[in-house]
């Protein structure tokens, strides 16, 4: 209604469904590793963080990839992080192990269900220590920072 105006107007809104605002604001989950063999290069594509619910699947892909990476002793590492727009720290942690030169903390202080995560992050077995390319753009926050 306009301040000048004495006409009124409704309507009946019907609410959103979760399931849809999460499709249109978290698109479908990106998580892929290819091996360029002629070029001792890994890529790895992590398109979300947002695993809340499947923590273990996602460490569970991390596993899996730098395992590849050590057995086959891949030197060179693109980590493709583009669209990414973060998620749960107890995914990314587990990512940072594996890149990692040295055992800190995630976080600088302890932050609610995180509080784990402000002590020394200890270093994967098989983390990487090769050359590391890391692919980033405009929609980059949070978890990724």
């Amino acid at each position: 209604m306009w301040p000048e105006s004495e006409k009124r107007t409704s309507a009946s809104l019907k609410p959103a469904r979760i399931d849809s605002v999460r499709k249109d604001v978290f698109p479908d989950k990106v998580l892929n590793m290819k091996i360029l063999q002629g070029l001792n290069t890994a890529i790895i594509t992590i398109n979300s963080f947002s695993y809340y619910d499947e923590v273990e699947f996602f460490k569970g892909f991390l596993d899996s990839c730098f395992n590849d990476i050590y057995t086959k002793s891949i030197n060179n590492l693109i980590l493709d992080l583009r669209g990414n727009d973060g998620g749960d720290p107890f995914c990314s942690a587990p990512l940072f192990a594996y890149l990692a030169k040295e055992a800190v903390p995630y976080f600088a202080d302890q932050y609610g269900q995180y509080a784990s995560l402000a002590r020394p992050i200890p270093l994967a077995e098989k983390r990487f220590n090769g050359r590391l390319f890391t692919l980033v753009d405009g929609k980059c926050f949070s978890t990724n920072l």
